[in-house]
């Protein structure tokens, strides 16, 4: 059985749930599950939210309760150095790719997580 893929209509309808939950919240650190899956940890006033990103499959909120690597990958370092303690402003899909930009911050200081859900090969 072939593996499912988020169609753009379903990273619309994931996005629109998300934007409810995390946009106006601070990240307050960032896990690596394994080389394409990463886990935002956000916390809104007395709320914390674990977003999960899959690279090529999947987005959504989750309740994380998986074990983490014990060392965080170089990627993970750098996602940290510049997106921990900063404030989700906005999360969009671009035009009706499956493509999904996460903002944080505004303006000249705002800084971009974009996330393709593109697959390159099927099989």
């Amino acid at each position: 059985m072939a593996k499912q893929r988020l169609t753009a209509l379903d990273i619309r309808a994931v996005i629109t749930s998300c934007k409810k939950l995390v946009v106006g919240s601070v990240v307050t650190n960032i896990y690596n599950i394994s080389n394409k899956i990463y886990v935002l940890k956000c916390s809104k006033k007395d709320e914390k939210y674990f977003l999960l990103v899959e690279v090529e499959k999947r987005i959504h909120i989750t309740e994380w309760k998986r074990e983490k690597n014990v060392m965080p990958s170089a990627f993970t370092m750098k996602l940290r150095k510049h997106l921990r303690s900063r404030k989700i402003t906005n999360i969009t899909q671009l035009g009706g790719d499956r493509v999904v930009d996460i903002q944080f911050g505004y303006d000249d200081n705002a800084c971009h997580l974009v996330i393709e859900f593109y697959v390159d090969k099927i099989k």
